[in-house]
């Protein structure tokens, strides 16, 4: 019995055909204690045949084993989604959708239009809640094509899927997504195993990013839904939230890293923005925003209207929703790019600012919203 690293959890499984020896052989990982044992009783082999009489028994093997491994994965607070998993840098976006819609074309056409994209897993991706946080894994359970990596990534959202005339893309809630997501993530457990699978989904549901598209599997399709999906750049401040405050609160500064391509041309994901507060905040100003959801978010004043703000990506086509001018936590001073730093008092960015905020740079946003 050969064991496996799967979803960071490791796993003895007996297997016996090609199939799966196949799709398991990059997760090998050698233990002497492995979290879980995977064996299938040979009743409930036969059962299966019995069932399934067009599959052979490598086909069986591996539903079987899948369904243990998804049934097993729940005491780690995880679970398998069906859906083709693509990722962009470290964070993965799930496509979930029924057999037949076109999950996998549309991941297709990431890999085709979105620089770096690459599939995690075309069939049955592993999520899991560790310390806060969500992450999504490839799995040896990938389909009959076998497309699948042995990494974990970040949870950058999850969109369920249906054909349609016009692409449309929109943020969703937990209750409009959770049938969905129970239908596409259902597997053979036992009654006793319900309440725990439910307590997962809610974990899950409560801290990702959910969305619905309507799709016509045009190439500006992938890109519709990786410019939604990645529209903020979220700044993962909860843990330091605190002492970041106080440090801005005493007149000092704060730098960090972030993660998102929505201020672009100005910052790209990975590069780095030093803040600091100020007593007030005016038109063209880049600021740090905590969102209602608790997220926090880089983008530039577009309008103010009294204590409510309104901003925007300089690489989006969309506003976001106005907020007060309360939750603003500072501004941007200087941008630490790859290869140098920019000032905001330099003639480069005042010259960049001008330009954005200027009535050919609302035009030319203006035009490219229609056009798009």
């Amino acid at each position: 019995m050969l064991t496996y690293k799967i979803a960071d959890v490791t796993v003895a499984m007996d297997i016996k055909y090609d199939r799966l020896k196949k799709q398991a052989q990059p997760y090998c990982f050698k233990t002497d204690n492995p979290d879980i044992i995977l064996s299938i009783p040979e009743k409930v082999t036969l059962k299966a045949k019995e069932r399934f009489k067009e599959l052979d028994d490598g086909a069986i093997e591996y539903l079987l084993m899948g369904a243990l491994f998804y049934d097993k994965l729940l005491d780690f607070d995880g679970l398998m989604l069906h859906s083709s998993a693509v990722a962009v840098g470290n964070t993965a976006y799930l496509f979930s959708a029924d057999s037949g819609v076109g999950k996998s074309t549309h991941t297709e056409l990431w890999l085709k239009n979105i620089d770096g994209a690459v599939i995690v897993n075309d069939d049955k991706p592993a999520i899991r809640c560790i310390d806060g946080k969500i992450y999504v894994y490839g799995t040896p359970f990938s389909g009959k094509h076998d497309k699948s990596i042995n990494k974990r990534f970040l949870l950058g959202g999850i969109c369920f899927l249906e054909r349609g005339e016009e692409n449309e893309i929109y943020e969703t809630d937990v209750a409009s997504t959770l049938p969905l997501f129970l239908k596409q993530s259902s597997g053979m457990l036992g009654e006793d195993r319900v309440s725990l699978r439910l307590n997962v989904t809610d974990k899950i549901l409560s801290s990702a990013k959910l969305y619905k598209m309507k799709c016509n599997m045009k190439p500006w399709a992938a890109k519709m839904s990786y410019e939604k999906m990645n529209t903020e750049i979220k700044v993962r401040l909860d843990s330091i939230y605190e002492v970041m405050e106080e440090m801005l609160s005493l007149g000092k500064e704060v730098t960090f890293t972030t993660n998102g391509d929505s201020m672009r041309p100005l910052l790209l994901s990975g590069e780095s923005v030093t803040l600091k507060r100020f007593p007030k905040y005016k038109k063209g100003d880049v600021v740090l925003f905590r969102k209602k959801d608790g997220s926090f978010v880089l983008h530039r004043i577009i309008k103010t209207t009294g204590n409510v703000v309104f901003t925007q990506g300089d690489a989006l086509l969309g506003r976001d929703e106005p907020f007060d001018k309360d939750a603003i936590i500072g501004k941007a001073i200087e941008f630490l790019k790859k290869d140098k730093t920019v000032k905001i008092q330099s003639f480069s960015y005042l010259l960049y600012k001008f330009i954005y905020m200027s009535n050919i740079g609302r035009a030319l946003r203006k035009i490219k919203r229609k056009l798009r």
